[in-house]
């Protein structure tokens, strides 16, 4: 019997598990276990502009970004510019330039209050918005990829809502699950996730 590959992270414990690789760049960004209820890992960077932080798997890409689905819960700092994306990812520093690796991911974006669906394939990258704001609530997605599509449900009310049916850049190839923080201008602020699943399709 053949068991396809089932990843779930609670991001719970006095400290992230040695399998997550951590990387800042630019300026100083950290990363920890939030000391508050329902609090996750929390990445905060420094008030500089570009400042980034980001974890992923060491390029362990176990996930088929073509045939795979992926839940997050994810919140952000919205009293300050920020942006927070994570999903199944081919490489790191998508949260910065989403042109840099292959990828379907879940972002928020202070400036805008809204939420996207972030792709990218070899052609190009896109984004398309959900229309919800997230305010400073926890937002848990579903991001599922398909041979023809990659969809986006936003949890709402106890059941699944269907936000964005997407067929444009969508990717293929290997990816690993990915959370990223960008401060795009000198102010601190912090993006956060507490729960993380990801399984091949």
């Amino acid at each position: 019997m053949a068991y396809k590959q089932h990843f779930i992270e609670w991001f719970s414990g006095k400290q992230i598990p040695s399998y997550w690789d951590f990387t800042q760049i630019v300026a100083t960004a950290t990363g920890a276990m939030y000391d508050g209820v329902d609090g996750g890992y929390r990445i905060t960077t420094s008030a500089t502009a570009g400042a980034r932080g980001e974890i992923d798997f060491g390029d362990k890409r176990q996930f088929d970004l073509g045939s795979s689905e992926c839940i997050v819960s994810i919140r952000y700092d919205d009293t300050n510019y920020s942006r927070v994306m994570t999903g199944l990812s081919a490489g790191g520093g998508i949260v910065e330039n989403q042109t840099t690796s292959n990828h379907y991911t879940f972002g928020l974006q202070s400036n805008e209050n809204l939420s996207y669906l972030y792709t990218k394939d070899s052609s190009g990258n896109s984004q398309t918005s959900s229309g919800v704001d997230p305010l400073t609530n926890w937002q848990t997605a579903k991001m599922a990829s398909s041979s023809s599509d990659v969809k986006l449900y936003l949890f709402e009310s106890g059941s699944w809502s269907l936000k964005v049916t997407k067929t444009t850049n969508k990717p293929t190839g290997n990816g690993q699950p990915y959370f990223g923080q960008w401060a795009p201008t000198a102010a601190v602020s912090w993006g956060e996730i507490n729960y993380m699943e990801c399984y091949n399709t």
